[in-house]
């Protein structure tokens, strides 16, 4: 079968990579990876991955602004 990785192409994994720094509370570096992701030559393949990205990414904005509110 293929490997995970190859499902998900660079910007998969740069996604999922941010995903976990957001579950972790790392906000700031998440929206770092999801931004990386956003900028792969290879997103255009992945439009699925896209969509996530642009969610979570906004997502991780928002936990942001809620966190720095809190501080």
């Amino acid at each position: 079968g293929t490997k995970l990785p190859e499902k998900l192409g660079e910007p998969g994994v740069l996604y999922l990579i941010g995903e976990l720094l957001r579950r972790a509370g790392d906000y700031r570096e998440a929206r770092g990876y999801f931004a990386k992701a956003l900028g792969s030559k290879e997103l255009e393949a992945f439009p699925s991955i896209e969509s996530l990205v642009r969610e979570q990414m906004l997502v991780a904005k928002e936990q942001m602004e809620q966190s720095e509110k809190k501080g």
